[in-house]
């Protein structure tokens, strides 16, 4: 994540001062409450705040998870690249689609 150092050292303090598996239960917990959260703005029943505030509590709980688990910087960057070649094939596909209504 793209945490300042600041930010980045509170997130190793709370990692220490809480221990591995309470943060690890707490990352659990703060990802759904987001899912929930989520869920309710599909039906009408949440506001961007709320996504925002369970948004920035989720990101803060995987800044902890990264620290404990070493980064995640190589695998972000080898599933961005999957998602990319994802998107240009299903554009790909979308595109044929088209031309085949033409012909």
């Amino acid at each position: 994540m793209n945490m300042r150092n600041s930010e980045h050292k509170i997130c190793e303090d709370a990692l220490s001062h809480y221990g591995i598996d309470a943060q690890i239960l707490k990352t659990v917990e703060e990802l759904n409450e987001l899912a929930v959260e989520l869920m309710h703005r599909l039906d009408g029943k949440s506001s961007d705040d709320k996504i925002k505030g369970e948004l920035a509590d989720v990101s803060i709980m995987i800044e902890q998870m990264c620290i404990l688990f070493d980064g995640v910087d190589i695998p972000i960057a080898i599933k961005l690249y999957h998602l990319k070649k994802r998107i240009e094939r299903d554009n790909l596909r979308t595109l044929g689609n088209k031309w085949g209504d033409v012909l």
